[in-house]
């Protein structure tokens, strides 16, 4: 769920080809994509406590977790949670969270 948001955030749901405004308390699903532009940023909430913070201009994609396909995220992962970047795959484990940056 997006919990926050400033600049030009949009998102591309998964059965879509046109992209949308992202706003506060917008529910993310398996399939969508979501592109921040220069100046803008996002902060995600997940089920179990994992949080995220989407740096300007990235574009990240959710499905089987969430893959930083280009740009930069920072936060929490709390147990069960993916996340794939051009050069690091991540998966927390029952009882392990993870920070970075």
């Amino acid at each position: 769920m997006v919990r926050g948001l400033g600049g030009k955030v949009e998102l591309l749901r998964g059965n879509s080809a046109d992209w949308v405004s992202a706003s506060d308390g917008a529910a993310l699903f398996e399939d969508d994509r979501m592109r921040t532009f220069k100046g803008a940023w996002a902060q995600l909430a997940f089920e179990g406590g994992s949080s995220l913070r989407v740096a300007e201009e990235s574009l990240i994609a959710f499905g089987g977790g969430i893959t930083v396909e280009r740009g930069s995220v920072e936060g929490e992962l709390a147990a069960g949670l993916r996340l794939k970047t051009p050069t690091l795959e991540a998966e927390t484990v029952a009882s392990r969270d993870i920070g970075f940056r």
